[in-house]
């Protein structure tokens, strides 16, 4: 019998959680120490910074949900109640605020079309 394999994740999470982190870390010095190029080059990373934050959103907000379904089925019987429900909260509050941070985030949309649309390729920044 063949497997289906539509509901899983290309990678394990802790890989993509690892894979996430290196990216994020080369993102960081990486813009401190080569620059990002040209106008158009930092739209794009900027518009897929975005995305990624959208998706951290997301992705906190989920594991606050399965760690709060653990505390109510039982699953996480093991570990303090109290410790359960501040861990969920915690990271719901992490997922809303990446999404404010996210939201932040779009409205220099103008500003960057303004930008890519007044400076030369080969301006580099």
């Amino acid at each position: 019998m063949a497997v289906d394999d539509t509901d899983r994740p290309a990678l394990p999470l802790t890989i993509a959680a690892a894979h996430f982190a290196a990216c994020a870390e080369e993102l960081a010095s990486g813009a401190r120490d080569a620059g990002v190029g040209n106008a158009a080059d930092l739209a794009e990373i900027v518009e897929r910074l975005l995305s990624g934050q959208r998706d951290i959103s997301r992705a906190l907000v989920r594991l606050s949900a399965l760690v709060r379904a653990g505390h109510d089925t039982g699953k996480l019987a093991a570990v303090p109640s109290a410790e359960l429900i501040a861990l969920a909260e915690v990271l719901r509050a992490a997922g809303s605020a990446a999404g404010y941070s996210a939201e932040a985030l779009a409205e220099c949309g103008p500003a960057l079309d303004v930008l890519v649309h007044s400076t030369d390729e080969d301006t580099r920044l």
